[in-house]
């Protein structure tokens, strides 16, 4: 799909970045196929334009499509500062299992509120295909660390010989890292077998 200057595209992405509501109704009353896009849906989530995400839903958007840069919406939900929009798009058909490592994504932002949704709705926290835990050291996390060593993740292949670092950019203190080192310490001790002796 292209984004031309003066197309409908275009137009409707811009008008969910300015979170122009009518404009968005007005574009989608004009051209209904405008709801095939997901990337105007991505980019509602990510820019946390709640009541245009809404207003999308409302239209019939297909709420599991995946962008042109292969994010599901839930994946951008995972990413909002708007915590409850993953939960609005859940609620409306959206599937989290059809979101590629949606628990690392959640992880990875500190979304322990999606972490519980996920456990509890049956998600293996353990999955070997997941990095759960590498993103939450990564975004400096230690609830999100500890909720997932609770989970029974496996923190055997963390490295805790030297101070853990968070990801460029993210912003946690030597203390909080140091702490989540010690709490991967006592979970690899606790999961160490013992000698029978």
């Amino acid at each position: 799909m292209s984004y031309l200057r003066g197309s409908n595209e275009y137009d409707l992405l811009n008008a969910v970045f300015k979170n122009d509501i009518e404009k968005v109704r007005r574009l989608l009353d004009d051209d209904p196929k405008l709801l095939s896009d997901a990337n105007s849906l991505g980019q509602a989530i990510g820019w946390s334009r709640k009541e245009v995400v809404r207003l999308i839903i409302e239209r019939g958007a297909d709420l599991n499509k995946i962008d042109k840069y292969g994010n599901h919406p839930l994946d951008h939900a995972c990413n909002c500062i708007c915590k409850e929009l993953f939960h609005d798009l859940v609620r409306h058909g959206s599937n989290p299992s059809r979101a590629a490592h949606i628990v690392t994504k959640a992880a990875s932002r500190g979304r322990l509120d999606v972490l519980r949704y996920l456990r509890e709705k049956g998600f293996n926290m353990n999955d070997p295909n997941e990095r759960a835990l590498e993103g939450a050291i990564g975004f400096g996390s230690l609830d999100t660390v500890r909720f997932l060593l609770d989970c029974g993740v496996d923190a055997s292949g963390i490295n805790i010989s030297k101070p853990l670092k968070p990801w460029k950019g993210v912003r946690a203190d030597k203390g909080t890292m140091e702490e989540i080192r010690m709490a991967i310490q006592d979970k690899q001790a606790q999961s160490k077998p013992t000698d029978p002796d």
